[in-house]
Formats: structure tokens, C-alpha cells, sequence
């Protein structure tokens, strides 16, 4: 199972494509780190944001 199909198989089942962890890094900025454009784009359309900063200041594009 690649990662994009693991993305839209989890927003499929309603995941939370704005959900931060302890670094305050959103699937956005994971998906930019690991240059997942497919999984950039599922997100978006399930109305990921993604001008959301992490706790460094830094957004997604930052990440990628």
C-alpha cells in the first residue's frame, strides 16, 4: 500500500486532514517533508489547510 493510498483510504474515513501532533505539524507538512505530492493533493481536497504553521513557524512548503 503506498502512502497516497494510505492518505485517502484514512480521509475516506473521515481522519482529521488538519490534526497536529506535539510539533504542531499537520499531515500537510509530513506529506511536503516526504515530497507526496498525490497526498498533498487528497488532502486538499479534503479541505486540508495548508497555511497552517507548526510550533517553529514554519507551513508546509517550509517542510518540502
Amino acid at each position: 500500500l503506498e502512502h497516497s493510498n494510505a492518505c485517502r483510504i484514512l480521509l475516506d474515513l473521515k481522519a482529521n486532514p488538519n490534526h497536529t501532533d506535539n510539533r504542531g505539524r499537520t499531515p500537510s507538512h509530513c506529506a511536503a517533508l516526504k515530497g507526496n505530492i498525490d497526498c498533498l493533493k487528497f488532502l486538499i481536497e479534503y479541505n486540508g489547510d495548508i497555511w497552517v504553521k507548526n510550533k517553529r513557524g514554519d507551513y508546509p512548503i517550509h517542510e518540502a
